[in-house]
């Protein structure tokens, strides 16, 4: 990346040197101009079509806009040709640069090409060359001089280009036969026969050759794109085919949303992304589920909500746009000041709109009708993909949860006692209770009651224990507690607090078999204690162990108590 010093210092050089030339350039070639206006205009034509219209070769392109310059040259000389390639720099920048930072872009590569022009005409005459006479005798006579000046082009041109990246862009070690300069020969084998040929026939038949030429040339350039486009299209489709595959082998939502936004940031180039779920209500709003910036830029403020995805939301339709005014009309935009283009579309699921996906780019015109199309089947493939992680989630949960109390059950109890506890080097605790004369409850309130009344337990129990151990319902009226790294001595003042707790609470019924409105009610609960103090003891052992301690020392004994095994 180019530092603004360093732009400033480019910017003034094409002040002081390059706009001071291309007006001397500019009274010089007025007479030729002049007289020969419109095949200059047809020249100026053609090069501004063929760098608006390259052609697409592979993974890369090609701007034949040198045939068209190594024609003027031959004809006309050094300034007109000048003046040729400065259109065709001007042309082709307009349409690749799309943020204000790039914009040095233009003045670096003016003063490159006019370095190259004027050091590949030197060279041109120094070697004996001599333009205006391009009939295929005197072409032929000045084979050398021409190819010295195509040569010295491209290799200047790779020249200053290494330079600019060793001492503008700071690369360390940039290669200078890299494959760049391998393309830029392979061009020459198609860019130089081409302006020859332009020459000699503009020479034999005038302005005609120019459109028998450019017909051609514009068509392959308009097939080679259509043929190209067809083909990243479907490169791209392949390669999101195989990202909906690969959302279905991923089980962690955290990972498929993280693996969704790299995959935008390497198709769409995009430089913020905003995830939104809508509101479960139908009041229509929105709140975000996730951000992702790829570029060190503020922090965003996630309260505000942007109008485009507002938008997108309640019509349920894709918006795209370029450009900040284009979006003018939807009202106050909460974007920075230096975001342009935003492609936002709908998760859509079932006919409802289940979230809204929105990239943000700092370049103008970054998103097309292609894009959108795409992002809409990730949109597709990512919300599938959560929506199965979320039911497999939901599944797991009422595998190893109590559907009324929603504590872990018994069955997930004993595979974590299995599973984690079995080694000798793992200290716990395990508090067993059972509540009681719980039956009474039932006898007088109802079955009903007696359920509201356990879930009132649990959320006793889950208020007291937190995250220090584990909580479940071990079967009727009975609760099994594990607290792992703990002695039974703290277990023990841990179950007593429970006790107390619980002696203590009003619990509410709502459904009284007697006909009351509603009553409160008051339990007690016995507990037994016990721990793994012993190498050899296995947890469903220490389990039971508790259990034992619980109606022996605790039921037996009178209940509401807390009893430990072996003490």
């Amino acid at each position: 990346m180019i530092k603004n010093r360093k732009k400033y210092s480019i910017y003034f050089s094409w002040l002081i040197v390059f706009l001071p030339f291309l007006v001397y350039t500019l009274a010089e070639t007025a007479a030729v101009w002049r007289e020969h206006d419109v095949s200059m205009l047809l020249f100026s034509l053609l090069i501004s079509l063929v760098s608006l219209f390259p052609i697409q070769m592979r993974q890369s392109t090609l701007v034949p806009f040198h045939g068209v310059s190594l024609a003027v040259f031959l004809h006309y000389g050094f300034f007109s040709e000048f003046l040729i390639t400065q259109l065709a720099v001007l042309i082709i920048m307009l349409k690749t640069i799309k943020t204000k930072g790039d914009l040095f872009r233009l003045p670096l590569n003016s003063l490159m090409f006019g370095i190259t022009s004027a050091s590949a005409a030197a060279v041109f005459y120094l070697s004996g060359g001599v333009t205006g006479e391009v009939a295929s005798s005197a072409v032929t006579a000045q084979a050398l001089p021409v190819l010295l000046y195509v040569f010295t082009f491209y290799v200047l041109n790779h020249l200053i280009l290494y330079l600019i990246k060793r001492l503008f862009v700071g690369y360390s070690r940039p290669r200078f036969f890299d494959d760049a300069l391998k393309w830029e020969a392979i061009s020459v084998l198609f860019v130089f026969p081409f302006g020859v040929i332009l020459a000699l026939l503009y020479a034999s038949v005038g302005v005609t050759a120019i459109v028998l030429i450019g017909l051609p040339l514009l068509s392959a350039a308009a097939v080679s794109k259509t043929y190209y486009s067809s083909r990243t299209l479907n490169d791209l489709l392949k390669q999101i085919s195989e990202f909906g595959q690969e959302m279905n082998t991923l089980g962690d939502e955290d990972v498929i949303v993280q693996r969704f936004s790299d995959t935008c940031r390497e198709l769409f180039g995009c430089d913020e992304m905003i995830m939104y779920d809508p509101a479960n209500d139908a009041s229509g709003k929105l709140h975000i589920t996730y951000i992702q910036q790829f570029a060190e830029r503020p922090a965003r403020n996630e309260c505000e909500i942007d109008s485009v995805s507002r938008n997108v939301c309640r019509a349920g339709e894709p918006l795209c746009f370029g450009t900040k005014t284009e979006r003018d009309h939807l009202g106050k935009d909460i974007f920075r000041t230096d975001i342009q283009s935003v492609l936002s579309v709908p998760a859509v699921r079932n006919q409802q709109v289940t979230g809204v996906i929105t990239l943000l780019s700092v370049k103008k015109n970054q998103y097309s009708a292609s894009d959108l199309m795409l992002l809409e089947i990730l949109a597709n493939y990512l919300t599938i993909a959560v929506q199965n992680v979320r039911h497999l989630k939901n599944i797991r949960e009422e595998s190893t949860r109590c559907g009324l109390t929603n504590l872990y059950n018994f069955r997930y109890f004993e595979q974590l006692l299995l599973n984690d506890f079995h080694q000798a080097d793992k200290s716990y605790a395990i508090i067993l209770l059972d509540l009681d004369y719980f039956k009474s409850v039932n006898d007088s309130f109802g079955h009903h009651a007696g359920n509201a009344v356990l879930k009132q337990v649990a959320d006793v129990l889950e208020d007291n224990v937190g995250s220090e151990g584990v909580i479940a319902r071990y079967g009727g009226e009975e609760f099994v507690i594990l607290i792992p790294d703990c002695r039974t001595d703290r277990a023990a003042a841990a179950a007593e607090k429970l006790r107390a707790e619980l002696a203590n609470q009003l619990f509410f019924v709502t459904e009284d078999l007697a006909a009351h409105d509603g009553a409160t009610v008051r339990l007690t609960a016995s507990f037994g204690i016990a721990g793994n103090t012993a190498e050899d003891d296995h947890p469903i052992s220490v389990l039971r162990n508790a259990d034992r301690a619980m109606y022996l020392g605790a039921k037996n004994k009178g209940r509401n108590k807390v009893s430990t095994f072996g003490a």
